[in-house]
């Protein structure tokens, strides 16, 4: 665990998470799912959990990375806060690996996703990032192909590509 100190009241807190090798496409798409399920949404573990009902931070995110296949976690704690919040974002985590995933939120969760992927058309600026990114990943694959891939993710590929990740930084 890293740390610095400043006189303010709100610090943050950031959580990086990394995996021994590269993801295959499929745990890529589990790992989309899995990683907005614990904190790319609204109805997220995180925000629901650790930030409404444990009123732990201010704001709660987890984002993953694919071209890293790394996952990283950003939360704005108050001091006093801090310890707390961290445990129980690493709680939540352990959650999501061990313990019950209802069909509700990856229902919801994928949704989202979905949304997200139709909105990849309703601009030239995101048609162009789209592809951009999948040059560079040489994959060339289509946001409807996504679509049919997040569709396809269960609950055991979610469990499983998170048990994929090191906790490698807390600052």
């Amino acid at each position: 665990t890293c740390s610095e100190s400043m006189d303010i009241v709100q610090g943050k807190v950031c959580h990086f998470y990394t995996s021994e090798r590269l993801l295959t496409e499929d745990e890529r798409y589990a790992m989309l799912v899995a990683s907005a399920i614990y904190g790319g949404t609204a109805s997220s573990r995180l925000f629901k959990n650790v930030r409404e009902k444990q009123s732990l931070c201010y704001y709660c995110a987890a984002a993953y990375n694919g071209f890293s296949g790394s996952m990283r976690v950003d939360s704005g704690v108050e001091h006093e806060n801090c310890e707390k919040a961290v445990e129980a974002m690493q709680a939540e985590l352990k959650n999501l690996i061990e313990g019950e995933i209802t069909a509700q939120e990856i229902n919801e969760t994928k949704l989202v996703l979905l949304n997200s992927l139709d909105a990849v058309y309703d601009g030239l600026h995101g048609l162009e990032a789209w592809y951009l990114n999948e040059s560079i990943r040489g994959t060339w694959t289509s946001p409807e192909q996504v679509k049919e891939k997040v569709e396809a993710v269960t609950e055991q590929q979610i469990r499983d590509v998170l048990s994929l990740l090191h906790h490698n930084v807390v600052y």
